[in-house]
């Protein structure tokens, strides 16, 4: 045994040694409903990097995996239910917790920026540093900032000591706004 799936398998004959590597694959049976569920969303995609939404790519990653959102769950710690909001038709959820983000990335062998798309990569590596790098780079103060978002300084305050996560349209408006700027 060279490893838990790897075997060098050895015969005799007529004296001579002859050897032949021996691999064990394994592979998880996917009942035909999910089969059928995942080649149908999986088609509209020849590959994951067009999925523009996190809730898409959590799906695809799973699909690929052949798993049910149950064991995906289970594996997580969190109810069925709290995953399918993962996976569901809010497409647009605001937050995901990082600790269940490195356990996905874990679980599916990617990188975590591959699960994420561009607003939970906000969130993930740090909104409040991030919001400070673009003012900071513009020569804004937070009052600036704010009136260009329509918030209250206070607010862009929170924000920048990550008490509270920034909604995702007000990412896409602070995206706007340094896009359009640039």
């Amino acid at each position: 045994m060279i490893s838990d799936r790897m075997f060098i398998m050895m015969r005799q004959v007529r004296g001579i040694n002859q050897y032949a590597p021996l691999y064990i694959h394994t592979f998880s049976m996917v009942q035909p409903k999910l089969f059928k569920e995942a080649h149908r969303f999986n088609s509209h995609f020849k590959s994951v990097d067009e999925i523009d939404n996190m809730a898409s790519r959590l799906r695809w990653f799973r699909h690929k995996k052949g798993m049910l959102q149950k064991e995906v769950a289970e594996y997580l710690g969190i109810e069925r239910t709290t995953y399918g909001d993962y996976e569901g038709a809010r497409a647009d959820r605001n937050y995901y917790p990082p600790d269940k983000i490195d356990k996905l990335a874990e679980l599916y062998e990617i990188s975590v920026d591959d699960l994420l798309d561009g607003y939970n990569k906000f969130l993930y590596y740090g909104q409040g540093e991030k919001i400070r790098e673009l003012r900071g780079a513009k020569g804004w103060t937070q009052l600036e900032l704010a009136k260009r978002l329509g918030v209250s300084r206070a607010t862009i305050k929170r924000w920048e000591h990550n008490k509270v996560h920034m909604f995702r349209e007000t990412w896409q408006k602070l995206m706007d706004i340094f896009d359009s700027e640039s």
